[in-house]
């Protein structure tokens, strides 16, 4: 009785001193501790089979610890977040439940005599769940972002290509050596360990329906505690964006665009061409005032009667998947609308009669549904210029020769094109010969993390400048356009080297580029939406709001169009008090025109 009395008071301790070390706001609720208080006699019961205690102890105390504390130290002393009791004790529950797991597995196995097999099966356990820990450290250590729902949905929709690019550039090699021995070790003490500890195997029957009533209870309770902690969150937050992601593709099977269209006279051979831009932030564009001239042919453009320049737009999200799942839907941080509910611009221009055409310098297929790619799928042609596996690099001019392919289609087209653009690894996304700033030690990089990277960040703006002046040069001269529309998904925080990573958000992640051309004829055809455009442009403007915006431009009226998010409309009437961004969590009025790093106030909790 004494034994197992010692055994729960000596837990108790370690899990009280984990618990007061980790939280900053407690909790007395029992709620959040009856799990640890259920699991605690099954513990001792379990170490009760452990001769040499002492070894067991400081294994599975070492183990829980360790398990316990890496995401909620992260938070606390990497973020300053205020830790909530309750998250903590999640955290506990989960990593003594499985300690007590793992005992009972031990003492099963030995019963069963497997020998040699039992040991390395309970080690690549313990690793297991050592290594969610790891992991999360790991995955900090790369620019200083955590682990989160969001990541694991990228990872799900992550390439080959895109997957190796990331391998490479997150450690180098020294370090990735480093971590590879680290494991090694890791994996070797536990074994050694796990075999020197001893094992008491039940006599009595008594005893045997003991042990396999309580390794059920305890599997019950680890299952229990597992639904409550961080990885279970971020692994069940990720699935349900990508079953809504699979309820779209579905529904888009069965069901045809419910849009209803109102009856209006269209002339025939109108041309409207989208742009999509990938990672690019104003603050390097030479046309909106950075010193080094990464634009010439969008700054002399700009000045053009017909060329408007818009600046203050900003992004919906700092990841693609999220501002395309938007832009190009009916689907905003404004309208609660759901992406699974929402109809695409691609739908609403077929029902309207316009053949619609998707181009991409973007890889499709992933391992899951891509929101993006569900899109490109609605189009009447979806061509991809690179397919992920490629050795070689698929630079954005492969995209020109596609574009200008459909000069004989008849009838009204909708051309949206998807660039591959200042996508990292920059140095990947251009030609040699647009190597053209090159001289890292200057005053533009002088305050840069890494100013290799700044550098060949804009030479990438450099290239995209001449890949738009292409674009503009076919649409133009080819199929007579009457408008183009350039946006880019989001920014990158290049002078923090912090990519678009959403954990280190800045305002630098989302001031982006947006511009809009308009041909002399729909000028002429359509002065008053030329005009509401021209008194905006220095309007605030999220990109969710582009798929309103160009139903406006091309003036399709429909029940799937909202006229206040309509840039071109006179209804549109947003202030930059009202917009948002990161999924409606953020206000743009906090952007104080610097690229800080953005401080989550909200304090992190379960």
């Amino acid at each position: 009785m004494y034994e197992y009395l010692g055994v729960a008071i000596l837990f108790m301790l370690l899990i009280g001193t984990l618990y007061f070390l980790l939280t900053d706001i407690y909790t007395k609720r029992w709620v959040h501790w009856r799990y640890i208080f259920y699991n605690l006699p099954l513990f001792s019961i379990a170490v009760a089979y452990f001769p040499n205690k002492l070894t067991s102890l400081i294994l599975y105390g070492t183990l829980l610890a360790a398990g316990t504390s890496a995401m909620p130290l992260l938070l606390k002393f990497a973020r300053k977040n205020r830790i909530f009791g309750d998250y903590v004790l999640k955290e506990i529950a989960f990593g003594f439940s499985f300690c007590t797991v793992m005992i009972f597995l031990q003492v099963l196995t030995n019963w069963l005599s497997l020998g040699l097999a039992a040991v390395i099966l309970v080690t690549l356990l313990q690793f297991a769940y050592l290594l969610v820990g790891i992991i999360y450290l790991l995955y900090y250590g790369i620019d200083g972002d955590l682990l989160s729902s969001t990541s694991l949905v990228v990872l799900y929709q992550t390439n080959k290509k895109e997957a190796i690019s990331f391998v490479k550039n997150a450690y180098s090699v020294p370090q990735y050596c480093l971590i590879i021995l680290g494991l090694i070790f890791l994996v070797i003490a536990l074994f050694a360990v796990n075999a020197s500890l001893l094992i008491k195997a039940p006599v009595t029957m008594m005893d045997k329906a003991v042990l396999i009533a309580a390794t059920f209870l305890s599997v019950f309770n680890t299952w229990s505690t597992f639904k409550g902690s961080c990885l279970w969150n971020m692994i069940s937050e990720s699935t349900v964006y990508l079953k809504a992601l699979k309820y779209w593709q579905l529904h888009k099977k069965d069901d045809n665009c419910s849009a209803a269209l109102k009856p209006q006279t269209k002339q025939n051979n109108n041309v409207f061409v989208v742009v999509i831009g990938e990672s690019q932030t104003k603050d390097h564009l030479g046309a909106y005032g950075y010193q080094r001239e990464t634009t010439p042919w969008l700054s002399e453009m700009s000045k053009r009667e017909d060329f408007l320049l818009f600046q203050n737009a900003y992004s919906c999200h700092v990841l693609t998947m999220y501002v395309l799942a938007k832009a190009l839907t009916e689907s905003s941080q404004y309208n609660n609308k759901r992406f699974a509910d929402s109809v695409s611009l691609l739908e609403v221009a077929k029902k309207a009669g316009f053949k619609t055409f998707f181009l991409s310098n973007h890889e499709k297929h992933t391992t899951f549904a891509n929101p993006v790619a569900l899109i490109a799928d609605e189009a009447d042609s979806s061509i991809l210029t690179s397919d992920g596996n490629q050795a070689i690099n698929t630079y954005d001019e492969e995209l020109l020769p596609q574009f200008a392919g459909f000069k004989d289609e008849p009838g009204n087209k909708l051309f949206i094109i998807h660039l591959k653009g200042s996508h990292f690894e920059y140095k990947d996304r251009y030609p040699e010969g647009f190597n053209v700033f090159d001289g890292c030690q200057d005053i533009y990089t002088e305050d840069a993390k890494r100013p290799e990277k700044l550098c060949q960040y804009d030479n990438s703006i450099f290239y995209t400048d001449y890949i738009l002046s292409k674009i503009y040069e076919i649409a133009t001269k080819t199929y007579q356009a009457d408008g183009i529309v350039y946006f880019s998904d989001h920014g990158d925080a290049v002078k923090r080297d912090q990519k678009h990573t959403p954990g280190m958000f800045g305002f630098d992640m989302t001031r982006v580029p947006f511009w809009i051309y308009l041909g002399s004829d729909y000028r002429a055809r359509h002065p008053q939406i030329t005009n509401r455009l021209k008194e905006k442009l220095s309007s605030c403007f999220t990109n969710d709001m582009i798929y309103d915006t160009i139903l406006g431009i091309m003036n399709i009226e429909t029940d799937r169009y909202d006229a206040c998010q309509d840039l071109s409309s006179a209804e549109y009437a947003f202030k930059r008090e009202d917009l948002l961004t990161m999924n409606g969590t953020v206000r743009i009025v906090e952007d104080n025109g610097e690229m800080q790093k953005y401080q989550n106030k909200q304090e992190i909790f379960a």
